[in-house]
């Protein structure tokens, strides 16, 4: 079964980071650490949500776009009681507080939180946001394919995530909040049992040392290599703080819940 709410679109003007106070969830323990400037366009799929909660306070997770109507995330970013009316979701995004003319805004028509989802290291860290609008593409907007359950991908895969958190535990990302990409390693599962002994099938233990994710990527794409093109193998959920050296953090395995994406959103690999 689904937790699924339907909200009626609000419009939606210009808005950026400069003078609002946003905070991360606590659990959005996965920006980016030891990374770089992206490049606008690089990695079309990234999307920022600001995410706005009834008692008025901001907090900001990653997401990509799987089709043009539909995001993908994690469930915790919507942890709490949300205003989704006033939560908005920005494509094509590079320097949030400077807004492109290639950025896309929209507001939230539909969200699904998997049933099964109560904390994150329980697993099922994964959500849906239907678009109030299906967003044109571009060289900017683009939708990433999902990686296939045959796909396997290990220490030597070419791997990234993308984000706009925290650089270091204590440190924001700078004006003017330039998205941040790093790649990281895959690690074998039973290497990891010993900081996360209850991990699961369904995550993806990743990253750590001296690059990794922070506070503020939550949602955000694990992408790698295959081929000549990347698919996204895991959502960026949640790992024990980001002061160096960094343990390894959990991302939800996105071939684990392919059915469940078909299902709620009609996508199974890309549209």
């Amino acid at each position: 079964m689904m937790m699924r709410m339907i909200f009626l679109p609000l419009l939606l003007g210009v808005m950026t980071l400069k003078s609002l106070e946003v905070s991360s969830s606590p659990l959005s323990r996965s920006s980016i650490v030891g990374g770089e400037d992206a490049g606008d366009g690089l990695w079309p799929w990234q999307v920022f949500l600001l995410v706005k909660k009834t008692n008025g306070s901001l907090s900001q997770c990653g997401g990509s776009l799987i089709s043009k109507h539909w995001v993908l995330t994690a469930a915790h970013c919507f942890k709490g009681y949300i205003d989704i009316k006033s939560s908005h979701v920005y494509l094509g995004a590079y320097e949030l507080d400077l807004p492109s003319s290639h950025q896309v805004n929209r507001n939230m028509a539909d969200l699904v939180i998997h049933s099964k989802y109560t904390i994150t290291r329980k697993g099922y860290d994964i959500a849906l946001v239907k678009l109030d609008r299906p967003v044109p593409l571009s060289r900017f907007i683009q939708t990433v394919p999902l990686a296939e359950p045959s796909d396997l991908f290990t220490s030597r895969s070419d791997c990234w995530v993308t984000g706009w958190g925290r650089v270091q535990q204590n440190s924001k990302l700078p004006f003017p909040h330039t998205l941040q990409r790093v790649k990281i390693p895959i690690h074998d599962p039973e290497s990891c049992k010993n900081v996360y002994p209850n991990m699961k099938t369904s995550m993806i233990c990743c990253g750590g040392q001296y690059k990794s994710t922070c506070k503020g990527d939550s949602g955000g794409a694990l992408v790698c290599k295959k081929g000549n093109r990347w698919v996204q193998a895991g959502i960026v959920s949640y790992g024990k703080g980001c002061e160096l050296p960094i343990p390894p953090k959990i991302f939800t395995r996105v071939t684990s819940y392919r059915p469940w994406i078909k299902t709620h959103s009609g996508v199974s690999v890309s549209e």
